[in-house]
């Protein structure tokens, strides 16, 4: 009841102000739902002399305790957040550890070993205290002056290079400088390093280039890779290379290549004496332009470029990463280039590697693999494959590591154990390809420790998910089409006959609904205790909206999702970021429309695959779960479909066999005892109704309709009167839209219209109806549709709470994704592709059944 006038509490919500009762103020602000409270006081109500300035009048001294501890934990947070949010990490390089050669600073090679210095401060301080912290923790290896200065410094191809001084005004905070977080700085004098006067600027960035040139003998060459300012002149140029090759300058000729065609096909371009006041800039010169200087020679005569072009065609430039040498912990592969022939065998590319890298005495004698980024190496090469054959490209990254190196008769699966727990991790065996799948199963089994011979095969699809049994054990797996690479499922349990499936069946055991009295005519119909439960929704969906009003607008709760959803690190390494997708996946299924009932494990039926629905309707009566349960038909067995536990498709025509309705040794079916005989038409769909409240993020409890396309109509305006006369309500006030649940969004389908269909011929100025059952609707059994009232819940938004915070979770897994793959393509252990270029193209397998078995199928059903 309500307090007597002048002691009650009001609730202001938007246009409709109400007295409320204490207890329904503690409800309404409580949670994480309730972003905050307003208290308003009326301003003609006098208040007494101590209470003005005084906010804690007459409040409870155990509440001001509390708010006290409150405030200085939240002020301790803010000061810590502050700091972390203003604390930024320098790299600081020392002039006596470098000098300058090939156009750029590099490190000394005494000093390669050494890792550089680095120094964490806030950014809100001056530059001056950045300058003395740097010097102070120099231990005076580095002797200061009145001229050390501070350059922001970058690494580039050709080495270190210095742009702008950041100690000009060395009482300006460091966050008003060029200086973020990971900047790199260098500490010299600001004039020279090891004697030699530095250039800074980004106008004068070293460009490296490669210059190929004769050598001393005849038919040898001889390259260059040094830096060179981007403001060079080809003039300037080839006064520097005169000196080098002992050609006069005016007889130099120079020549540049690019690529073309989709082979990348290597084309020389000769600069003409019109470009030798051009510049590298000029002439879009980038860090890696490989270039030749060579004498020039008669018309008609091969060139030195042309030579190079010609052996470029044949080389590929491979990226080549040692995992067999011992590193620290936490510390990345070593990563090299190897140039080698395309008609070469690997074998030859194999004992590049190992020269590269100093290996001698290797585990099995070592093997070559493709890391293509993707969670796993791919299989074990053969080594007596070509470069060419095994479609090794510049673009591949090559990984040698311990192991023997497949035979021609040899092939590399990888196999885990079926069904996936969260710890399943791949392992891999080689095994001859001839043999057969009862050997390998014996010889998995074994690697894995698994007791018994009640295990088989499964294969998997393109993505990874269980697929067709390997049913013949004494087939080879040559001729199961099992090739290098390719994974395996260990399940236990024997194999069913040949001929045969072997189905998971579960038990769906729906919620219980409110009792109602049922007549004769009740019993037929498929939607039977609608109108009773629609009487009591529209009663709570009227006294919602009455409570809440018209124009409520639940609270903003996106920041507290999105402080939920947000990673802490920006830097992450794969694993960490994988470990964060995973926990996200997992918030995912919190925030789904959770399932109305009970799944449970019936176990396993083994049936003909030619077999028709009806038989095995039949034999799921047989099973011993089943006997408790009063059915006095087959009819009164509902069977669905099972798509990720929930329960999917209908099979509603019993004459077709097993194999029409694609049940395989994969699949997973539900039945669902019924009351009352069902016998529903293939052109039904029956769908879960869910009524949205008034005002409030939320639904009534879900009510299951069925809904006869052939009968009512397939358009959505026949859907909603169809709805409309179900709920007794006006048809113009029902807004319905589809659930999809894998992206936690509403489509609205109360429209008919969803634009003209595109096609060759002529366009039609007439709008295409749309089909419930067609895209972009696609109506299927076990799909939840949302019906509001627009006369008491106007907006068009049918998302609930969780349906927000799930958007986020999916937002939040795709940057992560981004990250992951920005932070990886930034990383030094990959090459990074040139803007424009495509990528390798993969091939995926996909299996596609017997077409002429099919159809065989479709043309004569049993």
């Amino acid at each position: 009841e309500l307090p007597p006038i002048g002691q009650r509490w009001f609730e202001f919500n938007d246009t409709i102000v109400q007295p409320v009762t204490e207890n329904h103020i503690t409800k309404m602000f409580q949670g994480k739902q309730s972003a905050y409270m307003l208290f308003y006081r009326k301003q003609s109500l006098s208040r007494p002399s101590e209470a003005v300035a005084n906010v804690y009048y007459k409040v409870p001294l155990g509440l001001q305790d509390y708010v006290a501890r409150a405030n200085e934990l939240l002020r301790k947070e803010r000061q810590s957040f502050d700091i972390a949010m203003n604390t930024i990490k320098v790299f600081v390089h020392f002039s006596q550890d470098y000098i300058f050669a090939n156009g750029a600073l590099q490190r000394m090679a005494q000093n390669d070993s050494i890792e550089i210095f680095n120094l964490s401060i806030d950014r809100r301080r001056p530059v001056i205290e950045l300058k003395q912290a740097i010097l102070q923790t120099a231990d005076g290896s580095f002797h200061a002056s009145k001229d050390t200065v501070l350059h922001i410094a970058k690494r580039l191809p050709a080495g270190l290079h210095l742009y702008n001084c950041v100690t000009g005004d060395e009482s300006l905070p460091i966050m008003t400088t060029d200086i973020k977080d990971g900047s790199h700085l260098f500490v010299w004098d600001g004039t020279q390093v090891s004697g030699d006067v530095i250039a800074v600027g980004k106008e004068l960035e070293p460009v490296l280039l490669h210059i190929t040139y004769p050598g001393s003998n005849e038919n040898t060459t001889r390259e260059l890779s040094s830096g060179f300012s981007k403001h060079t002149t080809i003039e300037q140029l080839k006064g520097i290379l005169c000196e080098i090759t002992g050609v006069p300058q005016a007889d130099i000729l120079l020549s540049y290549f690019t690529t073309s065609g989709k082979n990348q096909n290597p084309v020389v371009t000769a600069l003409p004496s019109s470009k030798l006041h051009c510049s590298l800039a000029e002439l879009k010169f980038t860090d890696g332009q490989k270039l030749t200087a060579e004498r020039q020679v008669k018309k008609g005569l091969k060139t030195l470029a042309h030579t190079v072009a010609d052996r470029q065609q044949r080389i590929v430039t491979v990226c080549v990463e040692d995992r067999i040498s011992p590193i620290p912990l936490n510390a990345a592969w070593p990563v090299a280039s190897v140039d080698i022939n395309k008609d070469e065998k690997l074998s030859s590319l194999k004992k590049l590697i190992f020269a590269k890298f100093g290996l001698t005495e290797v585990e099995g004698g070592g093997r070559l693999r493709v890391d293509d980024n993707n969670e796993k190496l791919g299989p074990p090469l053969y080594e007596n494959q070509t470069i060419i054959s095994a479609n090794i490209t510049s673009s591949c990254r090559v990984v040698v590591e311990p192991g023997l190196a497949p035979s021609n008769n040899q092939i590399l699966l990888y196999f885990t154990l079926y069904p996936f727990t969260a710890d399943t991790d791949h392992q891999e065996i080689m095994i001859d390809r001839r043999a057969t799948v009862c050997k390998c199963c014996s010889l998995m089994t074994e690697q894995s420790k698994l007791e018994g011979k009640d295990w088989h095969l499964k294969k998997t699809n393109w993505c990874g998910e269980a697929a067709e049994d390997l049913s013949d054990e004494d087939a080879s797996l040559e001729d199961e089409g099992l090739k290098s690479g390719d994974l395996l499922l260990i399940e236990a349990g024997r194999l069913p006959p040949k001929g045969f499936v072997r189905i998971m069946v579960h038990l769906f055991k729906p919620f219980p609904e409110p009792v109602n009295n049922k007549t004769t005519s009740d019993e037929t119909n498929p939607n039977a205790g609608l109108l009773s439960w629609v009487s009591t929704t529209l009663q709570s969906w009227i006294s919602s909206s009455t409570n809440t009003g018209e124009n409520s607008k639940p609270e903003d709760c996106s920041n507290d999702i999105a402080a939920m959803t947000e990673p802490e690190g920006t830097k992450e390494t794969e694993s960490q970021s994988d470990g964060v997708c995973t926990l996200l996946k997992e918030d995912l299924r919190k925030y789904s429309f959770p399932l109305h009932g009970v799944l449970e494990e019936l176990g396993t039926l083994e049936i003909s695959q030619d077999s028709i629905l009806e038989d095995l309707k039949s034999q799921l009566l047989t099973l011993p779960a089943l006997q408790e349960y009063t059915i006095p038909t087959i009819h009164c067995l509902r069977l669905r479909e099972l798509n990720n536990n929930k329960p999917g498709k209908i099979y509603k025509q019993l004459n077709q066999s097993l194999r029409r309705n694609k049940i395989t040794g994969y699949s997973s079916v539900c039945c669902e005892v019924l009351q009352v005989e069902e016998t529903l038409p293939a052109t039904s769909v029956t769908f879960y109704m869910r009524i949205k409240i008034a005002g409030v993020k939320d639904y009534m409890p879900p009510k299951e309709v069925t809904y006869d396309c052939s009968q009512l109509g397939t358009s959505p305006a026949d859907l909603k009167l169809y709805i409309a006369n179900l709920l007794a309500l006006p048809v113009e006030r029902l807004q319905l839209a589809k659930y999809r649940p894998e992206v936690f969004q509403w489509i609205d389908i109360t429209s008919d219209q969803h634009g003209n269909k595109k096609s060759g011929k002529k366009k039609s100025t007439k709008p295409t109806k749309t089909n419930i059952k067609n895209a972009p609707i696609s109506l299927r059994d076990g799909d939840t549709v949302g019906v509001k009232d627009v006369l008491y819940d106007p907006d068009g938004n049918f998302c609930t709470e969780n349906n927000l915070i799930g958007q986020m979770i999916l937002e939040a897994m795709q940057e992560e994704k981004r990250r992951s793959r920005k932070a990886k393509a930034s990383s030094g252990d990959i090459i990074q592709e040139s803007k424009g270029k495509r990528r390798q193209e993969v091939g995926i397998r996909i299996h596609v059944p017997d077409y002429k078995k099919a159809q065989q199928t479709v043309s004569n059903p049993l």
